[in-house]
């Protein structure tokens, strides 16, 4: 498996909204982090703190078009309209998270 975070690339658009650059095998994680956290820090630290907590039991995550599972050791990501969903290990999530929370606090 291709290591997901040097494959995911973050850049503002002319509006400086936050674009999200994904391969197709990560399809939806691009959707989730553009739509459903965009540039709200609150939901971001929200699902990184979870993420980071772990824990035995499932905790979920619903957006605007993908809805996030955190499980004891994976991350799923599911696109509630395309059906579209991708699993990444916990570790991977959070540098992901990490590198996304850089590009979003980024001067504009």
């Amino acid at each position: 498996m291709v290591k997901a975070t040097s494959t995911v690339r973050f850049a503002r658009d002319a509006d400086g909204g936050i674009r999200v650059t994904v391969p197709p095998d990560l399809h939806p994680l691009d959707d989730f982090l553009e739509t459903d956290l965009g540039d709200s820090a609150s939901a971001l630290d929200q699902v990184v703190g979870r993420v980071r907590d772990g824990g035995a039991d499932p905790w979920a995550f619903g957006g605007d078009c993908c809805h996030l599972t955190v499980h004891a050791d994976e991350v799923l990501i599911e696109n509630d309209f395309t059906g579209a969903r991708v699993t990444l290990s916990r570790a991977e999530f959070l540098a992901i998270a990490d590198d996304f929370a850089r590009a979003v606090h980024e001067p504009r």
